[in-house]
């Protein structure tokens, strides 16, 4: 998620002109949509898990547990050489993978003192005389976890991948059930804060917002204690390198999806030397600041909700009509219109307003999978005025199960953010970003903003500076870039790959989020060839969606 110089951005003349609405859904800014920046990010399709459009691959088959691991550094430095030399105990745990821990040091400045406790599951190769090593998993996020990754890990990889690795899922520092983990609200407090809107054109509205936000990051302060510093992503990649060593291999194999690129950059970065065969897959573009990264998002999310329109246009089921623009425009006035009139959902508690349907919008855009679903839920709420399904989207992308519960230790989002990023906190340079987000996007651009409310009262200061990442004398990494992503978009593969001092760009001409694992021969074929044969594709090799 992340150069200093600040990149500049052109409306695309087809997109719609500012409309006076467009104010209107500006001035209640809610939590629940603000300061996206990623999130939501795992390879394969999100929303499929509780509304299957097809049947999931099997991912229940697994082989007998391998016994412990066996260190690979003894030139470790001499402060971390207990932490390198560090044996896992893969035990089974009644899943489809084995589990064990792993201890790194809490601050790497001073290793001596706490630490976290990384949880870890493998998925031992299936035939070991193949076995090439093991690789290593990120899904995105920031906070995505690894673990819950490995319950479902046939959707991502083959089996002739799995035959060749020991699948390495973990949760990293702060998230899921590492420990410490990030915690800051109870359940009720957490529905609370997701429904808050705030006025931001008023001083007063402004003011409670940071207000809120501060109070939010206390929270979090107070329940996480002293590891909410030290979770930051150069942090995460350094752990990395101890799981590598830890797990007996000597070059780290690794796939890291959106969030997951930028932590595999970064690692790239620290250890050039240790890269073995690493894939990108919705490059995260490391030298762009906080500001850039909303605007990319804001084109992105743009881009790819008027490719839906496209689609949705075409089919009798689409509750819209007209052209692209004039659908754009009525969906935003929809939206808008449920801040003032919101509609009933199955849960008597909780109505579908404007940001609940943005969050449900949002969501759905991740995966072309989950179009046709996107227009039952759009059919429901506008033909019939029933929220339940647009609800129930926003908090699968928050989170929140059907019993109301959170899944436990996601709220490393904000925190991971505002350790790596330093969005600027001044209201006249929110307001002023605001503004040419709305011009990129009037649909999104309103929502993307007002990041810097989230960090400005954030208890610890950003640990990096955003600036290009090069890993000089690494192995060939492939970069992967889907052509109309809405979280990642394209031009940031391509810059990671321009970057990169050794590496392959691979095109997805396609829609969604992450292209390895969602179905495309070709792109299986090319990441799996690299994978387990070390072949790189030639240059602008692209698949078609």
């Amino acid at each position: 998620m992340t150069t200093p110089q600040a990149t500049s951005f052109v409306r695309s003349e087809s997109q719609p002109t500012p409309k006076k609405s467009a104010k209107r859904w500006r001035l209640l800014a809610g939590v629940a949509t603000t300061s996206l920046i990623l999130s939501a990010c795992i390879g394969p399709t999100e929303v499929t898990d509780k509304y299957p459009a097809d049947e999931l691959k099997d991912s229940n088959a697994t082989s007998e547990p391998s016994g412990p691991s066996a260190p690979t550094d003894e030139d470790a430095p001499e402060e971390l050489a207990n932490y390198y030399n560090a044996v896992i105990e893969w035990e089974d745990c009644g899943k489809n993978y084995e589990c064990g821990t792993l201890e790194v040091p809490m601050d790497y400045d001073n290793p001596e003192d706490d630490v976290f406790t990384l949880a870890l599951g493998r998925r031992a190769a299936t035939d070991p005389d193949k076995r090439l090593g093991s690789l290593l998993l990120n899904p995105g996020g920031p906070g995505g976890s690894g673990l819950t990754m490995l319950d479902s890990i046939g959707l991502y990889f083959s089996a002739d991948v799995m035959e060749h690795y020991d699948v390495i899922g973990f949760d990293p520092r702060g998230v899921g059930e590492s420990e410490p983990a990030v915690s800051c609200l109870t359940d009720a407090e957490r529905d609370e804060r997701r429904a808050l809107t705030f006025d931001l054109d008023t001083d007063a509205g402004m003011q409670a917002f940071i207000k809120e936000a501060g109070e939010y990051a206390a929270k979090c302060e107070e329940n996480t204690g002293p590891g909410l510093e030290f979770i930051d992503t150069v942090s995460s990649a350094s752990d990395m390198d101890i799981i590598r060593s830890a797990v007996g291999d000597e070059k780290l194999n690794y796939v890291g999806y959106s969030y997951g690129t930028f932590l595999g950059a970064t690692y790239a970065e620290l250890f050039p030397e240790r890269i073995g065969r690493v894939v990108f897959d919705g490059a995260l573009d490391p030298s762009l600041n906080y500001e850039g990264v909303g605007a990319g998002q804001a084109r992105g999310f743009d881009r790819a909700l008027r490719a839906y329109l496209e689609y949705c246009l075409d089919r009798e089921a689409c509750p819209l009509s007209g052209s692209v623009d004039s659908a754009l425009d009525e969906l935003q006035e929809f939206f808008e219109d449920l801040n003032d009139h919101p509609l009933p959902t199955h849960d008597s508690a909780r109505d579908l307003n404007g940001e609940f349907a943005m969050s449900g919008l949002i969501v759905t855009l991740y995966s072309r999978d989950s179009w046709p679903m996107l227009t039952m839920a759009l059919g429901a709420a506008m033909r019939d005025r029933d929220g339940a399904m647009l609800l129930s989207f926003a908090d699968l992308s928050a989170d929140r199960e059907e019993d109301g519960t959170y899944i436990p230790g996601t709220e490393a989002f904000t925190a991971i953010n505002c350790l790596d990023y330093s969005p600027d906190p001044d209201v006249d340079a929110m307001r002023k970003d605001a503004a040419e987000l709305e011009e990129i996007s009037p649909f999104f651009g309103p929502v993307l903003a007002y990041g810097g409310a989230s960090c400005a009262e954030w208890p610890y200061d950003a640990k990096r500076t955003p600036a290009p990442l090069a890993a000089a004398g690494s192995d060939e990494i492939l970069v992967i870039g889907t052509t109309r992503d809405p979280a990642t978009p394209y031009e940031w593969a391509v810059a990671m790959d321009e970057q990169l001092e050794n590496s392959t760009l691979l095109t997805f001409d396609g829609d969604g989020h992450t292209a390895y694992g969602n179905g495309n021969t070709c792109i299986a074929e090319v990441v799996d060839d690299y994978l387990i044969n070390g072949e790189t594709p030639p240059a602008d090799t692209t698949c078609e969606g």
